[in-house]
């Protein structure tokens, strides 16, 4: 399964320089693995498209990226109100971000959407859940003066739809990447089928 490995990425990242050694080095030997695996797994067409482009002799078997719409509805107010409260959110708009600190979910993008908000008077707060880790959210959150509208939280696939009901505006901010071809338009049907 190469999530997370594509050559690409790794450029759009930052992680090594465009046309380096260490680029063309590493997608060698990335597209050489692809191509002599047994099996890769390609989690929709899209990734599978991109493979057989780049190796050619590339045995693959996909699985299909799909939301589970039965764990996802809206919650009537009351029910939404008491989340918030739960969670201990404050009133006012909530966005709700799912995803990492990974660079290609952009959550950058979603703390300065909330401060805009907040900047221009809106009572504001980001509901962000992952389903790792939190603590670089609530350190990003801290550096930008965010702290008090940021709660961070951690969940299991059996809470997100809960979670996600909670919030009035759904942020899928991603950079353009093979990945988010196939992981946005899941995470859109999510936060559809939770009412946001």
């Amino acid at each position: 399964d190469p999530r997370g490995l594509w050559p690409e990425e790794a450029v759009m990242m930052g992680l090594v320089a465009e046309g380096s050694d260490r680029a063309a080095a590493l997608a060698r030997r990335f597209y050489g693995a692809i191509d002599h695996a047994d099996v890769s797994i390609s989690v929709g067409a899209a990734f599978g498209r991109a493979l057989l482009e780049r190796a050619p002799g590339a045995r693959l078997t996909e699985i299909r990226n799909a939301a589970d719409i039965e764990r996802f509805e809206p919650m009537p107010p009351s029910a939404r109100r008491a989340e918030r409260v739960r969670l201990g959110l404050p009133e006012g708009l909530l966005l709700v971000f799912l995803g990492s600190t990974a660079r290609y979910q952009a959550v950058g993008r979603a703390f300065d959407l909330l401060a805009a908000f907040r900047d221009a008077g809106r009572p504001a707060s980001l509901l962000f859940l992952s389903y790792q880790e939190t603590e670089a959210a609530e350190e990003e959150a801290r550096l930008r003066g965010l702290a008090g509208a940021v709660v961070a939280r951690r969940v299991t696939p059996d809470e997100v739809g809960r979670r996600l009901a909670a919030g009035d505006l759904g942020l899928v901010l991603r950079t353009p990447t093979i990945r988010a071809e196939v992981y946005v338009p899941a995470k859109l049907a999510e936060f559809l089928a939770a009412g946001l």
